[in-house]
C-alpha cells in the first residue's frame, strides 16, 4: 500500500488522493495565467475563447461552443470582454435577420496574440524547472496512462478492476 492510500484510509480524507493534487496543481496553473493575464485586462473565464478563436479566426458562436464543449450562453458570457476590449469582434452573419454570429480577430486580437501565444508553453515550463529532462518524459507518460485508463473506463473499453487480494 502507498503512503497515500495509507493516509487516505487512515483519515477517510481525500486530501492526499491523486483527483485532489491534480486539481490543486491545475487551480495553481490557473492561477499563474490569471495574473499574467491581468496585465492586459484580460479576465480567466474569456482566455480559452480567445485561444480557439487565434487558432481559427471566422467561427461563428455555435461553432466556437462545440469546439470548446461549453454552452452557447457561456460562449456569449466569454466573448463580452473581449468585444470591449478589442480583440475580437462580432457579426452577423448574412445580415441583420440571421442567428448566426461570426467571431473575428481585430488587429488588437492580433497583437495579443504576438503578446500571449507563449504563456501557456512558459508557465509548463515554470511548472516543470524542477524536473529533470527524465522526470518531465516519466510525468508525461504516467498522467497520460492515468487519462486513458480513466478513459477507457469511461466509453467501456476496458473490463472491471480486480479487487486486492486480502
Amino acid at each position: 500500500m502507498t503512503w497515500q492510500e495509507e493516509k487516505l484510509r487512515a483519515h477517510g480524507s481525500l486530501e492526499h488522493s491523486l483527483p485532489n493534487l491534480l486539481r490543486r496543481t491545475h487551480l495553481a496553473f490557473l492561477k499563474v495565467l490569471e495574473r499574467v493575464l491581468a496585465d492586459y485586462r484580460i479576465p480567466i473565464e474569456s482566455w480559452k475563447f480567445l485561444r480557439s478563436v487565434w487558432d481559427e479566426d471566422g467561427l461563428d458562436t455555435r461553432q466556437l461552443s462545440e469546439r470548446i464543449g461549453v454552452p452557447m450562453a457561456e460562449v456569449q458570457r466569454g466573448l463580452e470582454p473581449l468585444k470591449a476590449l478589442g480583440p475580437v469582434s462580432v457579426t452577423r452573419e448574412g445580415g441583420d435577420n440571421s442567428e448566426r454570429h461570426q467571431v473575428l480577430l481585430t488587429a488588437a486580437g492580433i497583437a495579443l496574440q504576438a503578446q500571449l501565444q507563449t504563456v501557456p508553453a512558459d508557465i509548463m515550463k515554470l511548472s516543470q524547472a524542477r524536473l529533470s529532462q527524465e522526470e518531465q518524459t516519466q510525468l508525461w507518460r504516467l498522467l497520460n496512462t492515468v487519462h486513458d485508463t480513466l478513459q477507457s473506463e469511461v466509453s467501456g473499453d476496458m473490463p472491471p478492476p480486480v479487487p486486492p487480494a486480502s
